[in-house]
């Protein structure tokens, strides 16, 4: 008889369900991100508060379908042909939260529907964006020239109030998701070396995809944007990861510049934030 309950992947089966995600590759790469993220995430922190990788007790040993919930964010996915686990698993989720769902697949967006109609979830939002995409072996043979009085360099936690607050998806609790980043990810960053002015910053987000990428409105136009992308990406290269980035459809300027720096466009994910059904912490 089926399980018909949400269990916590043990810490120490993590590395063997990322290792199942290298099956077909690069196609699983977000998932096997994901999961090497809070890899390190717990080897940071054993305890990390608000965050549980769950499974149907052991069917994530048969077919890699697994559901992360880190405070608000939820992510899903599984190796699995047709979805029939990864509903039964997306059926237990408590959608009385408000959860903001993060780079799903269009396969498992498909879940993901069948149960939002179900059990009539409603959305506050959806977006698509195009992934885009650049190997690690492009990515080590950018050359990267900076201007006159600028220098590379990170962010620190310091930092995190500004990056947030300049962030067009930012949300109620957001700060404290960029602060962690910032801590526990790599980041690139340029500075005004006379004045060490915060003039441009990308993170990686918890798939490994770069993210948070901001030039505030006074230094555009300045290639600066070019710059920190190239940088995070020959970073990531160092670090044996390839680099991706997601850009909303109506993000004209992102996409402009990817495609000028190289990334190629190798498919889509779904972004959503669902409706909550009583009192809740993050809700927006």
């Amino acid at each position: 008889m089926p399980s018909n309950e949400l269990s916590p992947i043990p810490i120490e089966n993590l590395p063997e369900l990322q290792g199942m995600f290298l099956r077909d590759w690069p196609k699983p790469e977000t998932a096997y991100n994901l999961l090497e993220n809070y890899i390190r995430w717990y080897k940071i922190d054993r305890k990390v508060k608000d965050l549980a990788i769950l499974s149907l007790n052991e069917v994530w040993r048969n077919n890699g379908t697994f559901v992360v919930q880190d405070r608000y964010q939820l992510y899903f996915y599984s190796l699995e042909e047709n979805n029939s686990t990864l509903i039964r698993a997306l059926e237990l989720v408590d959608w009385d939260y408000s959860w903001k769902i993060y780079a799903c697949h269009p396969k498992h967006w498909a879940a993901f529907c069948e149960v939002q109609e179900k059990h009539g979830i409603e959305l506050q939002y959806k977006t698509i964006s195009d992934t885009r995409y650049m190997s690690k072996e492009q990515a080590l043979n950018v050359n990267i020239e900076l201007p006159a009085g600028v220098r590379l360099g990170t962010l620190s936690a310091e930092h995190a109030p500004r990056v947030n607050s300049l962030w067009p998806h930012s949300t109620v609790g957001s700060e404290f998701l960029v602060k962690r980043l910032i801590l526990w990810n790599p980041t690139v960053a340029l500075f005004d070396e006379s004045t060490n002015e915060l003039l441009a910053w990308c993170l990686q987000l918890p798939t490994g995809a770069q993210g948070v990428l901001q030039v505030p409105a006074e230094h555009a136009r300045k290639g600066y944007g070019t710059i920190i992308v190239n940088a995070m990406a020959k970073k990531l290269a160092k670090m044996g990861q390839n680099s991706y980035a997601y850009i909303i459809d109506t993000n004209e300027p992102s996409r402009a510049l990817f495609d000028k720096v190289g990334f190629q466009n190798v498919g889509t994910m779904y972004w959503a934030r669902t409706v909550p059904r009583k009192l809740v912490e993050w809700d927006h």
